[in-house]
């Protein structure tokens, strides 16, 4: 911005939501569409600016922040809201969710132990006074997350306790990104 190119607030927001708008599901049509992707390029702004640490600079761009995979607002809330989908399909088939007691292989673990750190990411976040940790941890958790939905078939896994153990790390999976997005003042939409 030293050469005098600074970009008001109003029309980094419409490009950022030119971008969502392309990412949206087609069938979401008229002012839904348009409130969602409020919600998306709000969030991809907040999220980007929230991922750096304070004394970091960096290029905002448009493209990349809206992505829907890779570090990005629109990868989390998008993620989110699959889980919320799979808890809620799981429900309709009353399928039994929890008690998390089986561990049975890589990517379960990993994202038991992921839930672990949350407190201590919260607590490393307040006494910091920034967001950034926690921006970084909610990716982390999401992403072992989803190396877990992707490797595994959850709704039709054999075994019950199994299945209940998968769909109770889903439903912290689930409290925890819906409370740190939260924090970070993300709103998540119905759906994307």
């Amino acid at each position: 911005t030293r050469d005098g190119g600074v970009m008001t607030l109003s029309e980094l927001i419409e490009s950022v939501k030119r971008e969502t708008l392309k990412k949206l599901n087609p069938n979401i049509i008229g002012q839904e569409r348009d409130e969602i992707s409020d919600i998306i390029a709000v969030s991809s702004l907040k999220y980007a600016d929230l991922l750096p640490n304070r004394t970091t600079d960096y290029i905002f761009d448009p493209i990349k922040f809206s992505d829907m995979n890779g570090k990005t607002g629109v990868y989390l809330l998008y993620s989110t809201i699959r889980i919320r989908a799979l808890l809620n399909k799981a429900k309709e088939k009353n399928i039994k969710i929890g008690p998390i007691n089986t561990i049975v292989n890589e990517y379960d673990r990993k994202v038991a132990l992921t839930l672990l750190q949350n407190p201590i990411i919260l607590e490393k976040s307040f006494n910091n006074k920034t967001l950034n940790e926690i921006a970084e941890y909610i990716y982390k958790l999401t992403n072992c997350y989803n190396n877990l939905y992707s490797s595994n078939r959850i709704l039709t896994e054999e075994n019950s306790d199994i299945q209940s153990s998968w769909l109770g790390l889903s439903e912290n999976v689930l409290k925890t990104n819906e409370q740190l997005l939260n924090i970070m003042g993300i709103k998540i939409p119905n759906k994307i």
